[in-house]
């Protein structure tokens, strides 16, 4: 007598295929997402259905009906045994390198994986600039290792992670800055101040690598004698083991900025930077 699960692999004749190699790897159902709400990623996530056994593959990912697809966590289907296994699946519209702060400054990453970024909001910040900078959510499979602060990039965009969460649905979804600046030569100049005549002599400028980023979304008060913000402020991320504190002054397009205050995230220095 065939079993429920036999007769429900019956109906599996969507094929998956490996992303690296094209090999077949299992072959399933994909259905509509239940009850999608027609905002947001929700609406574009859809269940993959295969037979008790079928293995996943390790980078979370496959390809199937011509496009790729990210592997949510899996749920047991059944009455009094497993007859199914499924999955929330959601399409990977794009592939991201992940890079610590540090490996972004020199153009390196630790992995290059495919995901979903969808736009949330322009946010808000009346107070201090007209300015709307674009938040948007980046989903990875579960097993992704993407940590805050982690610089999220290819060659067309690039966003800054603030909060990596696993969801529901067993995928990583990365709250994110869409970052409008890119890395950039900017000059450093080492001053140090003579009491006698209450002035700063200067060194030779030399260069570094840096990224700048709005103030916000990179400083924390550590007192309440920290430097308020202005309008115009940057945050500027900079190599491990940069030598930079109030004294310093930086180069930025050609116009000069002076260091308010030093804080170190995820191992590197981050300047709290203003226009002199």
């Amino acid at each position: 007598m065939m079993s429920l699960a036999q007769a429900s692999s019956y109906f599996d004749r969507t094929p998956a295929y490996s992303v690296t190699t094209g090999a077949l790897l299992f072959k399933g159902q994909i259905d509509p997402y239940d009850d999608s709400k027609r905002d947001a990623s929700a609406a574009y996530r859809r269940i993959l259905s295969v037979a008790p056994g079928t293995v996943m593959p390790a980078d979370g990912a496959f390809k199937a009906l011509g496009q790729i697809w990210l592997i949510g966590g899996m749920e047991p289907d059944g009455l009094d045994s497993v007859h199914r296994q499924k999955y929330v699946i959601l399409p990977a519209r794009t592939q991201l390198k992940v890079s610590r702060p540090n490996q972004y400054l020199a153009g390196t990453y630790t992995a290059n994986l495919h995901a979903s970024a969808g736009w949330v909001k322009d946010a808000k910040q009346l107070e201090t600039s007209s300015e709307q900078p674009q938040m948007y959510d980046v989903f990875f499979h579960a097993g992704a290792d993407v940590r805050e602060r982690d610089v999220l990039w290819n060659g067309v965009e690039a966003y800054l992670a603030l909060s990596p969460r696993l969801v529901a649905s067993d995928l990583l979804s990365v709250h994110c800055l869409r970052l409008t600046e890119t890395v950039q030569t900017v000059g450093l100049v080492t001053r140090t101040y003579n009491p006698s005549t209450g002035a700063y002599s200067s060194a030779a400028a030399a260069t570094v690598q840096g990224l700048p980023v709005r103030w916000q979304s990179l400083y924390s008060y550590g007192s309440q004698a920290d430097a308020r913000y202005q309008e115009g402020d940057l945050s500027l991320m900079l190599p491990t083991g940069t030598a930079v504190d109030t004294t310093t002054k930086f180069v930025i397009d050609g116009f000069d900025f002076q260091v308010l205050a030093v804080d170190t995230l995820a191992g590197v220095p981050v300047a709290h930077i203003r226009r002199l």
